[in-house]
């Protein structure tokens, strides 16, 4: 860390070291509500990605008949 320090002439740290208790809100691509970075999946909050319907992807294969699960890897959609 002193290299990175006496290079840039700074700490990514803060002196308190709350650096990492931050929370940074996200805007939902569905519902526009705000959303905990954390929260996020795949640009939705929790709800609005369960509750979408349509065609997913997975392993370069698009299911749109309701397919729960990917038949190449098992992995739920």
């Amino acid at each position: 860390m002193g290299f990175f320090t006496s290079l840039f002439g700074g700490s990514a740290v803060s002196s308190d070291g709350d650096a990492g208790d931050e929370e940074t809100t996200l805007t939902c691509d569905s519902c526009g509500g705000d959303v905990d970075e954390n929260d996020m999946q795949e640009g939705q909050c929790e709800e609005c990605y369960n509750d979408y319907s349509g065609p997913t992807y997975c392993c370069g294969a698009i299911y749109e008949e309701g397919e729960d699960t990917c038949m190449s890897c098992g992995e739920p959609l």
